[in-house]
């Protein structure tokens, strides 16, 4: 039954909301304009399920932890320089955003890689 429908774990599908102008037409042709935004909302979000799905590693959450570490790594030391224009803050908050880089990557390599390994051991 898992084979039939795939595992998906952290998918980060946002859809849009709809502005509607018209609000004098009938409740059918209402009806019919929210459900063709919203099919196109989620055509176009597709890609983020597709790589979410656990058969294939998740490599959203791999993307999404690199690049939480990468930007904790910029935001970090920057910050420090706003707040305090002093070398040694701005070295500390340099060794931060190393080491939330490094350990964002290091989860999420070891997560996608936990996934490939479960799904091959479950296909065993």
């Amino acid at each position: 039954f898992t084979s039939l429908f795939p595992n998906v774990s952290d998918a980060p599908v946002r859809l849009q909301g709809k502005a509607l102008n018209h609000v004098f037409e009938s409740p059918s042709e209402i009806i019919q304009s929210i459900r063709k935004f919203y099919v196109n909302e989620t055509l176009k979000q597709i890609y983020k399920i597709i790589g979410s799905l656990d058969f294939v590693g998740n490599p959203t959450m791999l993307f999404t932890s690199f690049f939480s570490g990468l930007r904790d790594l910029i935001v970090i030391p920057s910050q420090a320089f706003i707040q305090d224009k002093n070398a040694s803050s701005v070295g500390i908050g340099v060794a931060k955003g190393t080491l939330s880089l490094f350990s964002h990557s290091t989860s999420g390599f070891f997560g996608f890689a936990s996934k490939i390994f479960a799904v091959a051991a479950q296909a065993l």
